[in-house]
């Protein structure tokens, strides 16, 4: 009957706490490997591979040094001897100075 207390029946609110974007970081980054874990064939982790060059280039001063070396010196040449340079002579020519060219110039007005 009447009188009897009404029931109501329905769901109830959720008194679970959801994961937060920090949480779900962290779990995610607990499933992945750390970075010593890899294990690439050939990659990172092979011991082979290159390494730094040792060679020792030559510098500029080698260089020189090792052009000198090469270069007979001023006693190594056998000059030709009868070998006779034709040509050319100094001028004997007197040309005006700026002076003479003034005295010039006045003798003509």
């Amino acid at each position: 009957g009447a009188g009897a207390p009404l029931r109501m029946s329905g769901g109830r609110f959720s008194m679970c706490k959801p994961k937060s974007d920090t949480d779900w970081i962290v779990l995610r980054a607990s499933q992945l490997p750390s970075p010593g874990q890899y294990d690439l064939p050939g990659g990172v982790n092979a011991k082979s591979g290159g390494k730094f060059s040792t060679a020792r280039p030559k510098t500029s001063l080698d260089w020189a040094m090792d052009r000198a070396r090469k270069t007979p010196g001023p006693g190594s040449y056998n000059p030709d001897v009868n070998y006779r340079l034709r040509g050319g002579k100094f001028s004997e020519a007197r040309p005006k100075t700026d002076v003479d060219w003034v005295i010039h110039y006045a003798k003509q007005k």
